[in-house]
């Protein structure tokens, strides 16, 4: 019955973590302030 309940409250982490995925896909990218020091590997063709 623990081990259940742990389960059920970890796909709830998922489920509310994709739906910020979601989110931030709406939003359009110059509203997230970027680090430029440290790019994401999707970025870091655009800064050569």
């Amino acid at each position: 019955t623990n081990r259940k309940r742990s389960k059920e409250r970890r796909e709830e982490k998922t489920e509310k973590v994709e739906r910020k995925k979601r989110e931030d896909r709406i939003y359009p990218r110059s509203v997230k302030p970027r680090n430029r020091k440290y790019p994401n590997k999707k970025n870091a063709s655009q800064l050569n």
